[in-house]
């Protein structure tokens, strides 16, 4: 049995090329969800934790921590997911 017979073997009404392409596409979806929430979770979490450290770097002047802070995370957003994986 060669290739294209195999591939043209129906199971559930649905080609298997259909199939591998559907848990293919399924499998792409739940790892960029995946690595989306973790990202924003990190993000989030580097953000309000190094608010302080940047506080203290700063002499405690809040409103150039919070703008420095701000574009920390936005660059570590673009960063990690405007990138090709």
């Amino acid at each position: 049995m060669n290739f294209q017979k195999i591939l043209k073997i129906r199971k559930g009404g649905i080609p298997l090329s259909g199939t591998f392409a559907l848990m293919n596409t399924l499998a792409y979806i739940i790892y960029l969800l995946i690595t989306y929430l973790v990202t924003v979770r990190v993000g989030f979490i580097f953000y309000r934790n190094g608010r302080l450290f940047i506080l203290n770097l700063l002499r405690q002047d809040a409103a150039l921590t919070d703008f420095i802070n701000k574009i920390l995370l936005v660059g570590y957003y673009l960063l990690n997911l405007a990138t090709p994986r």
